[in-house]
């Protein structure tokens, strides 16, 4: 009996030492990420989502640290309207990840804007037509480990669920 609990003492210290990201990997866990879309590849990139609402990962699926502030864009329909609110979370593993509107607020699990439109922001080469159509926002999205990371927005009524993976940034 000492013997079996020793065996199995053993493999949870080793356990511990794996990070959630290998072991979700050795599990043949795939991450079901969100597929690029072109729709305004001039004004802000590429970017994931559905109409009403897109993200513009400004990490570019890379992942250099907890503390890194990724800066990001949401691309938002005029057509729909209402509160826009933002949260995320790991489907690898366990972990929430957080948002900072702006650089002097405060990491948050859960971002809610009543009013996207007093918040835009203009990127560059935006015409006035694309202005009517869309609503840009600038905020950092913080993932606290690489993974598979699920982010959950909506827009009035409407809910958009984009899926991004992070690998971690060699260099």
């Amino acid at each position: 009996m000492a013997d079996i609990l020793a065996r199995v003492t053993f493999r949870l210290a080793v356990l511990a030492l794996v990070s959630p990201s290998t072991l979700a990997a050795q599990s043949g866990f795939e991450c079901p990420v969100t597929a690029l879309e072109y729709r305004l590849p001039t004004i802000v990139g590429l970017m994931r989502g559905r109409d009403p609402i897109w993200l513009v990962d400004g990490s570019f699926g890379k992942w250099t640290g907890p503390d890194v502030l990724a800066k990001s864009v949401w691309v938002l329909s005029r057509d729909k309207d209402g509160e826009f609110t933002v949260e995320g979370r790991r489907l690898d593993a366990p972990g929430t990840m957080f948002f900072q509107d702006g650089l002097s607020g405060s990491p948050i699990e859960r971002l809610v804007i009543t009013d996207a439109s007093a918040q835009m922001i203009t990127p560059g080469g935006a015409t006035p037509e694309i202005m009517e159509r869309y609503v840009f926002l600038m905020m950092y999205l913080i993932y606290p480990d690489s993974g598979c990371w699920e982010i959950t927005a909506r827009l009035g009524n409407r809910t958009t669920r984009i899926v991004i993976e992070k690998t971690v940034s060699g260099g």
